[in-house]
């Protein structure tokens, strides 16, 4: 028995190593290295790894800045929360004090929201219907 045990560890032990970057890595390497190749997304806190927080995009220049209009907004429960947000494939993810949320980045809609205590405690996910809970004090 033991024999076989041996065996089986040696044929999943690479199968499980294999399918571990896979599982836990959501953007590739490759995808942060080649930022230029996707404007529209914001892979890193920076953009990009040179830390150029500059986007190549060119539909807002001089002459239509004057013309933006605010189409939707999201708020954290704590009004002073200031993010540079991770951008992948139109979802925006941001974090704020002891909270985290997912938006879809065309309507504003939330996809996925999770607080915790102020000692980084009892992360709890919400629904995107329900409301941030209460601060005490």
């Amino acid at each position: 028995m033991k024999r076989l045990e041996q065996r089986l560890w040696i044929f999943l032990l690479p199968l499980f190593l294999l399918s571990c970057p896979a599982t836990f890595a959501q953007v590739p390497f490759e995808r942060i290295v080649n930022a230029d190749k996707e404007p529209g997304n914001w892979l890193t806190y920076s953009r990009d790894l040179q830390g150029h927080r500059f986007s190549p995009l060119t539909e807002i220049n001089t002459q239509n800045v004057s013309q933006i209009k605010v189409k939707w907004a999201f708020q954290f429960p704590d009004d002073r929360t200031e993010v540079s947000p991770i951008v992948i494939d139109s979802v925006l993810y941001i974090t704020g004090p002891n909270s985290a949320a997912a938006l879809d980045g065309r309507t504003g809609r939330a996809l996925d929201l999770q607080a915790s205590d102020s000692f980084g405690l009892s992360l709890h996910r919400l629904r995107p219907h329900q409301s941030w809970p209460r601060r005490s004090g």
